[in-house]
């Protein structure tokens, strides 16, 4: 049966079990005192988070602080403001490539375990392969990306988003959900680990 949803790219949250609403919704780690309102500066486009519904089953890739992409671009490496905005625009690149291709290893080396959000992403991708279901769309569609705030091996980053929405197709391309179009926004909180920066969580902006 076909399921017609508003979400325009549900990212589940782990622990609650809740589905991304023009964003990430949940509660994630707070942000630490005084981080900033995004300023104008500091601005570039890239890509951003969308997905559909999932229900449990124990995905077979998890998130790993000791796995390593050789392909991060080296500008994204860099432990600045503006080596944080170049990883979150491959990290949503990567999004988009992990959900149309069912490779949630795409994901695994750019998120660490604690981040509830990343860990239902990969999760989601498993129950896509098990149930032979396609994901059909742009997870992710940023409008722009903006540093919230950076010091030492931490970052926010600001990121926009304009779902143009989606859907999950069974295995002979019957749609079994429908994603609408929606805008939002999240801030992607990040972690200078190992040589690089990794998504420690994402949450919506009110």
């Amino acid at each position: 049966m076909k399921t017609v949803t508003t979400r325009p790219y549900a990212v589940v949250l782990a622990a609650a079990a809740v589905v991304i609403a023009a964003g990430c919704t949940g509660d994630p780690t707070p942000p630490p005192a005084g981080a900033a309102t995004p300023p104008a500066s500091s601005t570039s486009t890239i890509p951003t988070p969308t997905t559909s519904s999932a229900t449990s089953t124990t995905p077979t890739a998890t998130p790993s602080t000791e796995a390593t992409d050789p392909n991060i671009p080296p500008a994204a490496k860099a432990q600045t403001s503006d080596g944080a905005v170049a990883f979150t625009g491959y990290f949503a690149a990567q999004a988009n490539a992990s959900y149309q291709t069912l490779n949630p290893e795409l994901l695994t080396p750019l998120v660490i375990s604690e981040c509830k959000t990343c860990t239902a992403m990969i999760k989601q991708i498993n129950e896509y392969i098990t149930r032979q279901q396609k994901y059909v769309g742009e997870f992710i569609t940023p409008t722009a990306t903006t540093i919230s705030s950076a010091s030492g091996d931490q970052a926010q980053v600001f990121l926009s988003t304009d779902s143009k929405g989606g859907r999950v197709v069974d295995s002979k391309g019957n749609t079994v959900e429908q994603l609408a179009p929606q805008r939002g926004s999240v801030t992607i909180y990040l972690v200078y680990r190992s040589g690089s920066w990794r998504v420690s969580e994402i949450k919506a902006n009110a």
